[in-house]
């Protein structure tokens, strides 16, 4: 499509556009493809390489693609009373409040 036009010639957004969509083809013609029967074998260095960033791409011999990733760890729930001693309730935290006498009957 840029090919077309000079570089000079092209709006930022078209400019944009190509450079990312070169660096998505780009990306997904160098990663590594994986067949799905060599993949069974070698499924915990394929994690590996997943989880240091490396795409991997596991591919069936009908076509379908599939891909590696990690997920990002899972967060704990806080437990009920897991703050406590942490915080502190001045003395007069139930006392009426300066700014609001206007307002109580």
């Amino acid at each position: 499509m840029l090919g077309l036009w000079r570089i000079s010639d092209a709006n930022p957004l078209q400019l944009l556009r190509y450079i990312f969509l070169r660096n998505a083809i780009n990306r997904i013609a160098t990663m590594p493809k994986v067949d799905i029967k060599d993949a069974a074998a070698q499924l915990e260095e394929l994690a590996e390489e997943a989880s240091h960033g490396q795409e991997v791409v596991i591919t069936r011999g009908d076509g379908a693609r599939f891909q590696l990733v990690p997920l990002p760890p899972d967060v704990s729930k806080p437990t009920f009373g897991s703050a406590k001693g942490l915080v502190k309730v001045g003395d007069d935290f139930d006392e009426p409040l300066e700014d609001f006498e206007d307002y109580v009957p």
